[in-house]
């Protein structure tokens, strides 16, 4: 998403546990919007334009929060709803001198045809992978 794609609105302050944030809305603007969500449906690729708010730490300007929803419903393929609402926290791995900005917990939810379906996740003992590769004869 960028800034000229999107419609932005600073909303206010909001302490969010011991960090204080800006709170922002935004949504994409159809016709404009370069960057899309897509939902494969019945062998077509349909895209999907969101608004939301985003909560950001006023001392470090990292996303603390972001919650999407759909711009307007897609009666089209029978997605009414969509929301997703992430939280995310700093974590210090062992390895990296920089803390990662990494999801903490996920809700999504969905009306798709008249059902309702909800799912949440949990993220926990992030680590870090490396990966050497050697090309050679």
């Amino acid at each position: 998403m960028s800034r000229r794609d999107s419609t932005f609105l600073y909303l206010g302050d909001e302490r969010m546990g011991s960090r204080n944030t800006y709170v922002v809305a935004f949504a994409q603007r159809p016709g404009q919007a370069t960057i899309s969500s897509t939902v494969r449906w019945s062998g077509r690729t349909v895209p999907i334009l969101v608004q939301g708010i985003v909560w950001v730490d006023q001392d470090s300007f990292q996303i603390i929060r972001i919650r999407t929803d759909l711009l307007a419903p897609r009666n089209d393929i029978g997605l009414t709803r969509q929301t997703t609402d992430l939280t995310l926290s700093e974590v210090k791995l062992p390895d990296l001198a920089t803390p990662l900005w990494l999801p903490s917990d996920g809700k999504v939810y969905l009306v798709f045809k008249g059902q309702t379906f909800r799912n949440e996740h949990r993220y926990a003992d992030y680590r870090h992978f490396g990966v050497s590769i050697k090309i050679g004869p």
